[in-house]
């Protein structure tokens, strides 16, 4: 069993658009006013062929401000608050994405012949708040 982030999925999505010097900043709507989200470098030699630049938080939108300039966007976060990302920032924006199975699967296979492994007995979803919104 693999640990697979739907933020690098996102970014992964947009893999073969990009180039690989390019900053993604994935972010999804994660309700009551807030992001999900997480900054990524394409790293081929990296974990699942990404390096986190910032790791995955949920914070208010106004507070990706400063992670936005020169970089790429993807999520429905972007959909949401894209206005408010961009403010004063010009980025490039993919919208309408979301993670998919499929990209998943590309990270996974990644990660298998780079040795990963996981043990199922250990798996555990990663909570980043501990809110919870209907």
């Amino acid at each position: 069993m693999l640990a697979i982030s739907s933020l690098m999925t996102l970014a992964e999505g947009i893999r073969d658009q990009i180039k690989p010097s390019d900053r993604i900043v994935a972010a999804i709507d994660a309700r009551m006013e807030q992001v999900y989200w997480g900054c990524l470098e394409r790293d081929d030699g990296a974990s699942g062929g990404w390096r986190w630049q910032e790791e995955p938080r949920v914070s208010d939108p106004e507070s990706l401000k400063e992670h936005v300039s020169d970089c790429v966007g993807v999520g429905s976060g972007w959909d949401r608050y894209g206005s408010v990302f961009q403010a004063d920032a010009d980025c490039v924006w993919h919208p309408g994405a979301f993670p998919q199975a499929g990209y998943g699967a590309r990270i996974a296979s990644r990660l298998l012949n780079q040795g990963a492994k996981g043990e199922w007995r250990e798996a555990a979803p990663a909570y980043i708040r501990n809110d919870v919104t209907n």
